[in-house]
């Protein structure tokens, strides 16, 4: 038989040819996840709390073993978000957390984390490639931290993240040119969208919002494909002035085929080219900014977005996105210099006053002009024979 002694010893007696023999141990009780184990010792208690300790460890490392052989990328980065995120940073800095750890789970969240290599996150990063430098950045140090945890916590023994380098992205600030995927998400989008002809507008012609708003129907000209520019919408009111500068005074070239988008104004010498979809008023400042928007959030929606009860839950665009309206007049400007219209041209077309401006986006050179430049190069040497 056995009993507990108070001071945490078990004694044990045995009867043996009417004799009584006793003995006793030693016992140490632990717990691993809410399991009771026990290590004994016929020494003493405190060997017994000894080797505890050590069968604790060599439990938990087993435990552990288990636990990363099976441990996925979404498993692992949902409790990294609860563990060292939530409650210990702001709700805006968490959102832009979650949208991250979005971006990795999307792509691997099935995958044990043990099996994750390095290229499977820089790929993830690459993607990315066209999006704000700060973005990617903040992408890219989620991932390290991410993995870094996931070392520290035994689930890994390499870091995959220790070697991830920062992809080409594009320039940041508000007034940059868009993308080649934001091109193509802004014209998909213009197929549906009540706003998207005035967008198509912007982008072609490079006209300024305010400047596009003004538009009435004889500014148009028809037969020439080109829009004469003279007013604007007055910066902070919603009246029609003349532009700040002569220069704010040109004629842009219209595409073909966009002026036969535009025929339903040709017999409406003056009323507004682009009107709100709920009247036949022409954009205001503030409802155009609603327009834009909702344009946003249709583009997000064409990306990819989660869309539960027509609200967007979880987005495909960063916390921080910064396409707004002006960009379609940058990339104007920038598709002007890539399809090698000269300098001092494009001036006139962007209506600035200094040149000076206008070389501020021409000096953003990009491959498509440098490898315009090498064929008109190479075809005036091939012509002189050289």
């Amino acid at each position: 038989m056995s009993k507990a002694s108070t001071d945490g010893k078990i004694t044990n007696h045995k009867k043996y040819k009417d004799k009584e023999y006793s003995y006793k141990y030693f016992e140490s009780r632990f717990y691993v996840d809410g399991k009771q184990y026990t290590a004994r010792s016929k020494i003493s208690q405190k060997d017994a709390d000894q080797l505890a300790g050590i069968k604790k460890q060599a439990i938990k490392n087993n435990e552990q073993k288990l636990k990363s052989n099976r441990e996925t990328v979404l498993n692992w980065c949902e409790e990294w978000l609860e563990t060292y995120k939530l409650g210990k940073v702001t709700d805006k800095v968490y959102k832009q957390y979650a949208y991250h750890i979005s971006l990795i789970t999307n792509k691997l969240g099935k995958l044990k984390i043990k099996d994750i290599k390095d290229n499977d996150l820089q790929k993830i990063l690459n993607k990315r490639s066209g999006y704000s430098k700060s973005d990617t950045k903040k992408l890219m140090n989620t991932i390290k931290s991410v993995f870094k945890k996931a070392k520290i916590n035994q689930f890994i023994t390499h870091d995959p993240s220790e070697g991830l380098e920062m992809p080409k992205t594009a320039k940041e600030g508000k007034r940059r040119s868009i993308t080649e995927l934001e091109r193509k998400l802004i014209l998909k989008t213009a197929e549906t969208h009540y706003a998207g002809l005035a967008i198509k507008f912007l982008l072609y012609t490079g006209t300024r919002p305010a400047e596009m708003m003004a538009l009435i129907g004889k500014d148009i000209d028809f037969k020439n494909n080109r829009v004469i520019i003279s007013k604007a919408l007055e910066s902070g009111k919603d009246e029609i002035k003349d532009p700040k500068s002569e220069a704010g005074n040109r004629e842009v070239p219209i595409p073909p085929f966009l002026i036969k988008e535009l025929e339903y104004i040709k017999n409406e010498p003056f009323k507004p080219v682009f009107t709100q979809p709920t009247n036949s008023k022409r954009y205001s400042k503030s409802s155009f900014r609603v327009a834009w928007l909702d344009y946003l959030k249709q583009m997000d929606i064409n990306n990819g977005a989660v869309v539960k009860d027509g609200e967007i839950t979880i987005s495909s665009f960063p916390p921080d996105y910064d396409l707004v309206p002006y960009c379609l007049r940058h990339t104007f400007c920038s598709d002007l210099e890539t399809s090698g219209v000269e300098i001092n041209v494009a001036k006139t077309l962007m209506g600035h006053s200094d040149i000076s401006v206008t070389s501020k986006i021409y000096t953003h050179t990009s491959n498509k002009s440098i490898d315009k430049a090498a064929e008109k190069y190479n075809e005036f040497l091939a012509k002189t024979g050289s």
